[in-house]
């Protein structure tokens, strides 16, 4: 089928068969749309299931350090702040030593 003619044929019909047309049309193009579009989203929530289970783990990893079952303890924070409290202290008594001298 010549796809001028049929455009020809369509612009001799009346409005509302022309009109029928163009809603004919853009319902398929539209059910065309929704179904890419349903499709997609379909592949877009098993990416995310799967990088959810990636993160799940690495969170697991995470706790564990925390928890300090992952390997190597790591210092608590009133441990390092008692370090750090106490490296003041030095710095603060050497400092008072090089001004009495």
């Amino acid at each position: 089928m010549d796809l001028n003619k049929k455009i020809e044929e369509i612009r001799s019909k009346p409005e509302n068969i022309r009109l029928r047309y163009v809603w004919g049309s853009v319902g398929f193009c539209m059910l065309f749309i929704i179904i890419f579009w349903v499709f997609s989203i379909r592949e877009n929530l098993s990416s995310i299931s799967q990088e959810t289970g990636s993160s799940k783990s690495c969170i697991y990893n995470l706790q564990e350090k925390i928890n300090g079952t992952g390997g190597e303890s790591e210092p608590s924070i009133k441990e390092i702040m008692e370090q750090a409290s106490q490296e003041i202290n030095e710095g603060i008594i050497s400092q008072k030593n090089n001004e009495n001298q």
